[in-house]
């Protein structure tokens, strides 16, 4: 259901953010179309992009429609692939969908990496011409020099982090205005896993068709039939995007969090393992009959706390 898209002091609520997540780190995607939080490469990663903690400071990869009224978000079946639809005060609308990419082939019952180190922000346009601004703002700022493959960004507070953003259409940097006809599509790849190459990498659909058969594949292996089946099947498919791939430690959160008081002490780091979520994560997966899953988490655990 479309929603009006609202911010209080420049924020979204929580509960307006999906999820997206690859085994190596996660994203919150804004129904405002701006992922406002990622962390590379790992979940405990300096933040790449954290404007759900600070608007002004924080960082964002931001696809903003001109005049943008209301949005919606779904999952792409049984996946961790999210799509967002916004529609914008005119009634065109813009589908975007996000997912951090698997290899070809990926298992994700297998004690090895899955992820291809890559975030891919595909953006089509429906009902009209649509109008639109990209913003990659690293946290900290950053800094882009062409390629032949697009673009290669240097983060100031990260220097030894190296990242290269491709598109289907020319960039003009780290902000550039964009206008889409109907059933044009804008590909955004943003990859920090290795310079790609345009002329070897498989198309964005096939790699998009390639991460969507290893959620199927994954999936496949909930035994559940009770109440809420659905329900349940999905909160399976967000455990798996806690999942950490080396070692089967599920982080508690994806994200640090917000202090119980401005200014005090109590400010935790949930992208850890705490005991006591992960044991009941693995009592979760249990019930449902992912007994593979329970024989890597039972005996690995990443920083617990």
């Amino acid at each position: 259901m479309f929603r009006t898209v609202e911010e209080r002091d420049g924020y979204l609520a929580i509960e307006d953010h999906g999820l997206i997540g690859d085994g190596a780190t996660a994203g919150l995607v804004g129904r405002s179309g701006a992922i406002d939080w990622l962390c590379v490469p790992r979940f405990d990663s300096e933040p790449l992009f954290c404007a759900i903690l600070d608007r002004e400071r924080g960082g964002t990869f931001a696809i903003r429609p001109e005049g943008l009224a209301e949005a919606r978000q779904a999952y792409d079946g049984e996946t961790g692939i999210l799509v967002t639809e916004l529609r914008q005060v005119d009634g065109s609308r813009l589908i975007v969908t996000d997912a951090l990419l698997f290899h070809a082939g990926a298992n994700l019952t297998e004690d090895r990496p899955a992820a291809r180190g890559e975030l891919l922000r595909s953006v089509r346009a429906v009902g009209g011409t649509a109008r639109l601004r990209i913003e990659v703002e690293p946290r900290g700022g950053a800094s882009a020099a062409p390629t032949h493959a697009g673009m290669r960004i240097r983060v100031t507070r990260q220097p030894n982090l190296e990242l290269w953003l491709s598109a289907n259409r020319p960039l003009a940097g780290l902000r550039t205005d964009v206008e889409l006809a109907e059933g044009e599509r804008l590909d955004l790849t943003l990859s920090w896993g290795g310079r790609p190459d345009p002329h070897r990498s498989p198309s964005v659909e096939r790699r998009l068709e390639a991460t969507r058969r290893a959620w199927q594949s994954w999936t496949r292996e909930i035994a559940y039939q009770g109440p809420q089946a659905a329900l349940v099947r999905r909160s399976a498919i967000t455990l798996k995007m806690l999942d950490h791939f080396q070692n089967g430690a599920i982080v508690a959160a994806p994200t640090s969090s917000l202090p119980e008081a401005v200014g005090g002490s109590r400010n935790w780091d949930y992208r850890y393992t705490w005991v006591r979520d992960a044991a009941f994560s693995v009592h979760a997966l249990r019930r449902i009959g992912m007994t593979t899953a329970l024989r890597r988490q039972g005996h690995t655990s990443l920083a617990p706390r």
